[in-house]
């Protein structure tokens, strides 16, 4: 009842005006039901996706249902959009399995691969422009092993 599809929130939203979108979402951890079903034109519309993702412990389980979820979700993003940037939530906590450090809330920021001729890393995290979630707790910057 209180639910509705992101292809019908767009043709509500919308009604059939052209041109690129940008897609921000934090929706508790239904980001991957979401990304895994939405149309793949629809999706390409999307010229820069920000996504809130949840649970990212359960890639350090690599046969679970949720890491196949997420999985999924990743990789249609990278169809057409590359990774620009990446920040953990400090609100939420570090999982470690060996070197790997997976920080279980992340915000990642997509662009279309079409709409950048050049990429640049960036030597450092947190980059200046990120801000901490206001809950006291102190920053957490990204793992290494992320870049």
């Amino acid at each position: 009842g209180d639910f509705m599809t992101l292809q019908r929130w767009v043709d509500e939203a919308l009604q059939d005006r052209p041109g690129d979108l940008l897609l921000q979402m934090d929706i508790e951890g239904y980001e991957y039901e979401v990304l895994n079903s939405v149309n793949e034109s629809l999706l390409q519309r999307f010229r820069i996706v920000i996504v809130e993702f949840h649970n990212l412990r359960t890639i350090l389980n690599g046969r679970s249902a949720s890491w196949a979820r997420i999985r999924a979700a990743v990789d249609r993003l990278l169809v057409h959009h590359t990774c620009v940037h990446a920040h953990p939530n400090n609100t939420a906590t570090i999982e470690k399995a060996g070197d790997v450090e997976i920080p279980d809330l992340m915000e990642l920021t997509f662009l279309r691969t079409d709409r950048s001729a050049s990429w640049q890393d960036w030597p450092a995290f947190p980059h200046p422009l990120d801000c901490d979630n206001d809950s006291g707790r102190p920053t957490m910057a990204l793992p290494p092993c992320w870049y």
